[in-house]
């Protein structure tokens, strides 16, 4: 790949990042009560989005650190380490808070009173 392409790709996926993250926020407050299905998916494939963003925007970060000088090598991979662990575990709750709520809605429907 091109290193000029990298800052711009990095850029993007800030961009990218920052408009998920926004998006996603007015998801998790629509409704009082346990929220349905779609709301639960849709902010999580947001939530998908942003962590893909995230990913390559914390290995771009620490790409242009290290083009900077190669005394930079330590800073860099303490950028991206800790970038992609976040990651992970951010993605370990997206795929808990998706798999609760379409459950918890239809058992909810479900269920009959006695």
């Amino acid at each position: 790949m091109n290193d000029a392409l990298v800052p711009r790709i990095t850029a993007i996926s800030g961009i990218l990042i920052g408009a998920t993250i926004v998006s996603s926020i007015p998801l998790y407050f629509m409704y009082q009560g346990p929220p349905p299905a779609w709301n639960v998916l849709t902010r999580n494939l947001i939530n998908l989005l942003t962590c893909a963003g995230f990913i390559v925007f914390v290995s771009g970060f620490a790409h242009a650190v290290r083009r900077a000088d190669a005394a930079y090598e330590w800073p860099a991979s303490v950028i991206c380490g800790p970038g992609i662990l976040f990651t992970a575990m951010a993605l370990v709750g997206v795929s808990l808070e998706t798999g609760t709520g379409p459950r918890t809605t239809l058992r909810a429907a479900t269920c009959s009173p006695r």
